[in-house]
Parts: C-alpha cells; sequence; structure tokens
C-alpha cells in the first residue's frame, strides 16, 4: 500500500497531525495533483494549521466566525505568511537607518503603516499578525542560536508605535459613541492595552470576566429572592444593560438586594480587595490595569470601583463613579416608587468591602469630617476622566518597583497618552515637546497641532503663548542632531574589543557590562552627554583609552582601560540596548550587528580569539 492509496479521510487525519507544518502541507500539494486538490479546498485542514502555527490568533478568528464571518484560511495563512516576512525584511534595514538614534520618533516609523492600515492597502489581518510575529520576536529566549537580538530591539519599538496607531483608532471610535455607550470597562481596557503592547488584551475577556461575576450574582439572587422582578426580564434586556444603561431599574429595596450579594460574591468569596498606597503616592502596576486586577483580585480605588460599576449595570442598577478629595466612590441614586422619603444619593464606599454609605457616614478628609450632602448633587466623572486619572497613577508608579531600563519609554508613553486625549491641550503640548526635544525626537505633529490651535483660537493672550511655544519647537527643529556616516575606526594599543564583557577593578556593584564603543583617548565631548556616567576621568589618566559600556544596572559608562578587567566568566548582560548593538550572544562575547561591525571592524580579530 502507498499512499496514494489511502482515503482522502486517512490522509486528511495525518495532515493535522501538529507535527505537520505548513511548509510540509505545501510540498505535499506540489507533489501530484491529487494532493493538490486534497489540501487545496478543505478550509478545516487550513483552519488547524493555522492556529497549530499561530495559536495565539484563535481568538481572534473565533471572534471573527462568532460574527459569521466567512473565512477562507488557506488565504489568511497566506497573508500571514506574506506579512510577517515582509516584517522581518523590515527589522532587517531598521538598525541602518536608526542606529545612530537613541530614540524614535512616530515620523521615524510612519513607512511601517502601510503594512497594516487597511486603507493604505493592508489586509485587515496585519495589525493582528505583525503583532503576534513581534511578540514572538520579543519574547523568544535571547540565547536560542536564531534569536536575532537586532530585530528584537526593533520589534520593542516597533510594537509600541503599532500598538499607539491603533489604540489611536479604537479610542476615536470610542469617544465618538453616544455618552451613554462609552463604558468604563472598556475605556480601563484601552488603559491596559496601551500601557502593555507586549501583551494580548482583548476586551471580550474583560467583557467575559465581568459577565462571570454578575452571572454569579444572578444565581445567589435567585436562590436568596427568587421573587424579585429581575427573572421576568428577557435575554435582551440583560443585553441593553450590559451595554447602555440610563437609569435604575429597581426600588431602593430591589436594588439593595442586588448589591448586598454583588458585595458578598466580590469581596468575601472572590476575595476582590483594595490595595495600599504608600505615604509617597506611588503605585503598584498590577493594582491598576484593569486586566490584572481582574485575574489577581487586587486594585485600587478606581480599578475596584469600574467592576463594581459594571457589574451592578449588567443587572439593571446603575452607580456613578465619583471622584472625593482623596477618595473615589461610587454613587448610587435608587429610584423610589413606593417610597415618599426625599431622595439623596448614597455612596458605595468599595475600599471598604463595597459598605453604603449616607450623608453622615462620610469619612474624615483633610483633617475635618466631609459632609457627603455636599457632594450629593456631584456630577459623575466622565470617561475621559477616568483614564486620565488612571495615567496619572501609572506615572506614578513606584519606579523601584519596575525594571528601571523601561521606565523613561514608559513614561513617555503615559505622556503620549495623554496628548491624544487632549490633542490641543497646551499644557500637554509643552510637557511632551519638552521630553521630546530632551531626546532628539521629531516636534511635527506637536507643531501641527499647535497650528490648528492658533487657527481656530481667538484670544490674544494666549495666541502670544502659542506662538512663543510654537516659534521655539521651530528652533530646536532646526538644529536638531544631524547624524553622518562614521569611519572605522583603527585600533591602536587598544586592549578591548566592542563585545567583551568587562567589569570593574573596584567591584562595583552591577557595574559589569559589555563594551559598545571606544575612544583612543578621552574625549570631552562625553562630558555634555546625560546619559554616559564617567568613571575615573582624572586628569592623569586622559590619554589612555576610555571604553563606552552598556551596564547591567541600565547605566552606560565611559570608563578608563585602567578601571576594567575581563569578566570571568563572561555572562549575559541584561540592557534595554543590547540589541540595539549586538545580533547574537556567543558565549565568551557578544556578536557587534553590521552597522557596529563596520565601525570598529579591526575589532573581529580579538573577538574571533575569545571563541
Amino acid at each position: 500500500m502507498t499512499i496514494t492509496t489511502l482515503s482522502n479521510e486517512i490522509i486528511y487525519i495525518i495532515l493535522h497531525q501538529e507535527i505537520v507544518s505548513i511548509k510540509d502541507i505545501v510540498s505535499f500539494g506540489l507533489t501530484c495533483r491529487q494532493f493538490l486538490n486534497v489540501i487545496c479546498h478543505n478550509n478545516i485542514l487550513w483552519q488547524t494549521k493555522l492556529y497549530q502555527r499561530w495559536p495565539r490568533m484563535k481568538k481572534i478568528y473565533d471572534n471573527r466566525i462568532q460574527n459569521k464571518e466567512c473565512i477562507n484560511f488557506k488565504d489568511e495563512v497566506k497573508a500571514s505568511i506574506k506579512c510577517r516576512n515582509k516584517l522581518r525584511s523590515l527589522l532587517s534595514l531598521m538598525s541602518e537607518k536608526f542606529f545612530q538614534k537613541d530614540y524614535l520618533s512616530e515620523s521615524d516609523m510612519k513607512h511601517f503603516d502601510a503594512l497594516f492600515c487597511p486603507d493604505m492597502g493592508g489586509h485587515i489581518m496585519n495589525y493582528h499578525f505583525l503583532k503576534d510575529e513581534m511578540i514572538h520576536l520579543i519574547t523568544m529566549s535571547s540565547l536560542l542560536p536564531d534569536c536575532n537580538l537586532t530585530h528584537k530591539y526593533y520589534s520593542k519599538e516597533l510594537l509600541l508605535y503599532l500598538q499607539q496607531r491603533h489604540i489611536k483608532n479604537i479610542w476615536q471610535e470610542f469617544i465618538n459613541c453616544p455618552k451613554e455607550q462609552q463604558l468604563l470597562e472598556k475605556a480601563a481596557t484601552i488603559v491596559a492595552q496601551w500601557y502593555q503592547p507586549q501583551k494580548h488584551i482583548f476586551y471580550c475577556d474583560v467583557e467575559a470576566s465581568l459577565d462571570n461575576i454578575a452571572q454569579q450574582v444572578f444565581e445567589r439572587l435567585k436562590k436568596a429572592h427568587w421573587e424579585h422582578p429581575i427573572f421576568s426580564k428577557s435575554a435582551e434586556q440583560f443585553s441593553f444593560w450590559k451595554h447602555n444603561i440610563n437609569d435604575n431599574q429597581w426600588s431602593k429595596k430591589e436594588e439593595e438586594q442586588i448589591i448586598n450579594i454583588l458585595r458578598t460574591i466580590l469581596f468575601d468569596e472572590l476575595g476582590f480587595c483594595g490595595s495600599s498606597v504608600s505615604d509617597s503616592y506611588t503605585y503598584k502596576l498590577e493594582d491598576i490595569l484593569i486586566d490584572c486586577v481582574l485575574e489577581n483580585k487586587v486594585g485600587d480605588a478606581v480599578s475596584l470601583a469600574i467592576i463594581f460599576h459594571s457589574v451592578t449595570r449588567r443587572l439593571g442598577v446603575r452607580c456613578n463613579l465619583i471622584s472625593f478629595p482623596t477618595h473615589f466612590f461610587l454613587s448610587w441614586k435608587p429610584k423610589s416608587i413606593t417610597e415618599k422619603s426625599e431622595e439623596e444619593c448614597f455612596y458605595i464606599d468599595i475600599f471598604h468591602g463595597g459598605a453604603i454609605v449616607g450623608r453622615n457616614d462620610c469619612p474624615r478628609t483633610r483633617g475635618r469630617r466631609c459632609p457627603i450632602e455636599n457632594f450629593n448633587k456631584h456630577n459623575e466623572i466622565s470617561p475621559t476622566e477616568v483614564v486620565l486619572r488612571m495615567i496619572y497613577h501609572l506615572q506614578m508608579v513606584n519606579p523601584n518597583y519596575q525594571h528601571y531600563q523601561d521606565r523613561t519609554l514608559q513614561i513617555r508613553s503615559l505622556m503620549e497618552f495623554r496628548y491624544m486625549i487632549k490633542p490641543y491641550d497646551i499644557d500637554e503640548i509643552q510637557a511632551l515637546g519638552h521630553h521630546y526635544m530632551q531626546n532628539q525626537m521629531d516636534l511635527s505633529d506637536l507643531l501641527n497641532s499647535l497650528q490648528k490651535i492658533l487657527q481656530f483660537n481667538y484670544t490674544v493672550t494666549l495666541n502670544c503663548s502659542i506662538n512663543k511655544i510654537f516659534n521655539h519647537f521651530q528652533i530646536k527643529m532646526k538644529i536638531q542632531k544631524i547624524f553622518q556616516n562614521i569611519s572605522p575606526k583603527v585600533r591602536c594599543k587598544i586592549k578591548y574589543a566592542v563585545g567583551m564583557i568587562v567589569t570593574s577593578k573596584k567591584h562595583v556593584p552591577n557595574y559589569t557590562g559589555v563594551i559598545i564603543g571606544w575612544d583612543e583617548t578621552f574625549n570631552p565631548r562625553n562630558i555634555t552627554n546625560p546619559e554616559l556616567k564617567i568613571v575615573d576621568a582624572k586628569f592623569n589618566s586622559m590619554a589612555q583609552p576610555f571604553y563606552f559600556i552598556l551596564s547591567e544596572d541600565g547605566n552606560k559608562y565611559y570608563a578608563t582601560e585602567d578601571s576594567l578587567i575581563e569578566a570571568h566568566p563572561p555572562r549575559w548582560i541584561e540592557h534595554i540596548e543590547i540589541g540595539r548593538y549586538f545580533c547574537r550572544f556567543a558565549g565568551s562575547h557578544y556578536v557587534p550587528n553590521e552597522v557596529l561591525k563596520r565601525q570598529y571592524m579591526f575589532d573581529k580579530l580579538v573577538l574571533d580569539g575569545l571563541c
């Protein structure tokens, strides 16, 4: 018996095995017309292969299938491979183009848009293909032989840009929705997606978690209060409340029953609790982002309030998020039907187990009791204000809590997030512009925003201020650094080479690092470089070689040759910019990428001797 005598059903079973790759399928189909027909028109086979090769794409396609989309999975596989190949080709060119830039601006990556924007000819799934591929490259073990550190480095830059471009579109759609459809959980998900580009965060997952909590409350309510009118409502009504609610649906007693059961399930049984904030008002990242809070069950007041609010809305109870001077509450105004008492707001204290408090229960704030009736008619905080408050909390994340190497980029990302939300706010433009100027980044987008403000603003005083900022930005744009080709350096009495791993003779903690460049003698221009920490630059040591070092403490050093020794044994150096200079770790040293290799071409002989 040969394979040609096997039935198609048996062949399908064989081809569906995970060990059989897409390349194997294509090769199999090219052997003869019979096998080509077997694979060409089997949509389930291509769907299986796509899910096996790129498992993180399954959820996205499953959602499309649920929405009754007709998908040709063979075409999707082709589009995915084509897109990922284009990405790798693009990554291979980025080092050549941007090697001398410390930070990439949005204008540096505009050409990337054509690869993922549908209105520029990109496949509708290219955003997802690209994100999936870049996360794969970034999370790949750096010690694997096929891991290109330079591709990994620029993947982080491109992924950040890709995610921000995508979120800008989502945010625009969000704020264009009617006010009652601007859901807080959706806004919180947008924050989580913006801040965590390397994670696959789906709004449908957040929805499902909240739906699950609401279902638990519903089931418990059925046991405890079977006569509650909620059980007479249709599925369509619940679906409407999930996305849109204008007013409470029940009497005060009925609403309290729902709220009390939610309190029990959320705080007592599921174990959700409030996070502690230090005296210096620093926060933990996981306590702010809604995906983390739903997973870890610990959150700050805003995130817990959003969860509580979202669940009650699904059950026909409207609670509004209110910002007090030093705290967040949910306001709840019962719908009085039979009661004739004066209507008043109650407040749900999310940090104290969802306790319902009235006008006599306000906690002490600012050293005195704050009469809650002062806030009885306080307007709810809008989703935009919630997002801005969450950004503020993210900016206050304890810097010691996160890895120092990424913190600067994250702060810039948050400033860009604020600018996206308030694109014509002068203070936001000025703050972001100052950051860009410090880091030699392009100011074109900010200049465009200032021009638009000038066109539509008629206040003379404000116009003078805007013109001043505009002119300052223009001057800075003109004097920004012009990068030129650098000639190869000739070695002369240079002991170490780029890629070698060295440490300090003085045993400074965490001072071990990798050499990324050298000068034959001290170069005084490096004194003005704020990123460089200069080591042992004494008058009598200026004539010896100085080395640029990426240190595992996250810093860059400019150190004398006398202060260094080779690290024994050599080891991997954890630094965010490793991939900017090197393509792989060879065990004994780092291998310079093509751009660095050309600049220090004669160092290769030294590195070859280390192998």
